[in-house]
């Protein structure tokens, strides 16, 4: 008994002391890195603006992404006003994921294993990087929203291999209301995986029951109150009616870049077979009986097929992302190292030995890249804290001069796939650097010439409002959080951008896109018959609308 309460309070201890450590990061963690797909992150800034100013997610403004991630955001920026909104929304989500990680902490069985599991979990939520290969230095600012649900599929895993507890449906409401708040389609998976744990009887109808239910009551409960879930519900219809022809595509891609970890695992379940079939059973049994055999028999090889197709089917961006490292859940079943140990120890390496190079190199590329600061630091007024360096400065005010001078022969290169901008190009950063700083330019001409005053709502037609937060103007409501054509939103036809600006009387529109995403065309008819247009910068606009 008092074994058990000191183990209690040892792997407590260090979840409340981890919540501490990443409190105090969040309070004095001031400035980092500017890096790639910073865009991304400048999607969360915009939201929880919105929300700031009462703003309702997918109520107010359309978002492709779980509203869970803009409370994140907003939460920290309340929190921890002086930290950098970047590490707040980090450390915001890890507080979240301490709870259910607590009421799992007792059912290892070594204090070695749950370290490792502890910290695999620390490396999805924390560490800010992806695995798509790049030749970039930057931290990635790319879809924070894959590592979060990467964690939380992990944590998942976790409750499917190991022993049960009393509270299970409990916890298991709780996961998969963050899944499904966070990332729609791991929740949808991470139900999946509940289901097929009552299937393959590994938890019973009561607790299979009691988690559904406080699942379907919340998010009842959240909907009455303040129709998210509908509205949520809405958008990821809209995405997937316009998004479901890539589906198939990103799966055989997903496969394509992980197929050593896949290959391993197929090697795993034939060496289960093949010792099932070498014991002679067959012939004594039967085929159903043997069947029955080897599935109660190989649990571990069950559950490993189990949880990695689940990690497969909840990857949606074919980045990378983490690859299989959520997967590696499997490696804490009880049996998971009784047989096959060859096999297990080369799976164990392909899910985590990518991550673990991926994170060395670029840390130490970043620490001799990122060593220079720029002259200036042109993305204060965007993002405070925000610093940086010498090279991808060099590199933006290069590219300023294309946008300036080589448009159109620019947007031919990439047209013709010599990528300019994509990520994840080394690059990219450089370029998009350029396009921010011209937005912070753009930013100060409004302001200089008053341009505010003349009107009271505002839109951007660009991937994601860069001025609301900057200016402290009120976004129109019925607008898009992230605007990309053929992902997010249809190509509109004059009536549906009439529509869309409906409630906008101040436009922002953007005219230097290389990608093709020309909105400020998608809406060049309606904004010549309801606005009056005002240059700003080589790049930008600004639209009123004219007076009756």
């Amino acid at each position: 008994m008092l074994r058990s309460r000191l183990v209690m309070a040892s792997r407590l201890g260090a979840i409340i002391v981890s919540a501490l450590v990443i409190v105090l990061a969040a309070m004095t963690i001031t400035t980092i890195p500017y890096g790639r797909a910073f865009h991304d992150f400048f999607i969360l800034l915009d939201g929880a603006y919105r929300i700031s100013v009462g703003h309702i997610p997918d109520v107010d403004f359309a978002s492709p992404i779980g509203p869970l991630l803009l409370y994140f955001m907003r939460w920290g920026q309340v929190l921890w006003p002086a930290g950098h909104d970047f590490v707040t929304y980090h450390a915001v989500t890890w507080l979240f994921m301490l709870p259910p990680m607590a009421a799992l902490s007792l059912r290892f069985r070594s204090g070695l294993a749950f370290a490792a599991a502890f910290a695999l979990l620390a490396v999805m939520i924390l560490l800010p990087m992806t695995l798509d290969e790049t030749h970039l230095s930057e931290i990635s600012y790319f879809a924070s929203y894959n590592r979060f649900a990467s964690g939380l599929l992990f944590m998942v895993g976790l409750w499917l291999v190991l022993p049960k507890g009393r509270f299970d449906g409990a916890l298991l409401a709780y996961l998969l209301l963050l899944l499904v708040f966070i990332k729609i389609t791991a929740g949808l998976v991470g139900i999946g995986i509940l289901l097929c744990a009552l299937m393959f009887g590994r938890t019973g109808w009561r607790v299979c029951v009691e988690a559904l239910c406080l699942f379907l009551a919340t998010l009842f409960l959240i909907d009455a109150s303040t129709g998210i879930v509908s509205g949520y519900l809405r958008d990821i219809a809209t995405m997937i009616a316009l998004n479901e022809e890539g589906g198939l595509y990103k799966l055989f891609y997903y496969a394509f870049q992980n197929w050593i970890e896949l290959l391993l695992l197929g090697l795993l379940v034939l060496a289960a077979l093949r010792k099932a079939l070498s014991t002679g059973d067959l012939a004594k049994l039967g085929l159903v009986d043997f069947s029955r055999m080897v599935w109660l028999r190989e649990t571990h090889i069950v559950d490993a097929v189990l949880i990695m197709a689940a990690v497969w089917g909840a990857e949606s961006q074919n980045t990378g992302s983490l690859g299989f490292l959520p997967a590696s859940a499997i490696f804490f079943h009880p049996t998971a190292w009784r047989n096959y140990r060859l096999i297990n120890m080369a799976l164990l390496a392909a899910l985590v030995f990518p991550v673990a190079d991926m994170a060395v190199k670029r840390s130490l590329q970043a620490y001799v890249r990122e060593r220079t600061p720029a002259p200036v630091q042109p993305l204060e007024a965007m993002v405070k804290g925000t610093r940086v360096s010498l090279s991808t400065y060099e590199g933006a005010r290069f590219f300023t001069e294309i946008f300036r001078d080589k448009l159109e022969l620019a947007r031919e290169v990439q047209n013709n796939r010599f990528f300019l901008t994509h990520d994840p190009t080394s690059n990219a950063p450089a370029a998009q650097l350029a396009q921010h700083m011209d937005t912070v330019e753009a930013a100060r001409i409004f302001t200089e010439r008053g341009y505010k005053d003349r009107a009271s709502h505002f839109a951007s037609l660009y991937f994601s409002d860069p001025f609301g937060m900057m200016l402290g103007l009120m976004p129109a409501k019925g607008t898009m959080l992230v605007m990309d054509a053929k992902r997010t939103v249809p190509r509109f036809n004059d009536q549906q951008a009439h529509d869309y600006l409906a409630l906008a009387d101040g436009v922002f529109t953007w005219h230097c896109n290389l990608d093709g995403q020309e909105y400020d065309k998608m809406f060049a008819n309606v904004l010549e018959a309801e606005f009056d247009k005002l240059p700003l910068t080589d790049c930008w606009s600004y639209h009123t609308r004219k007076q009756d």
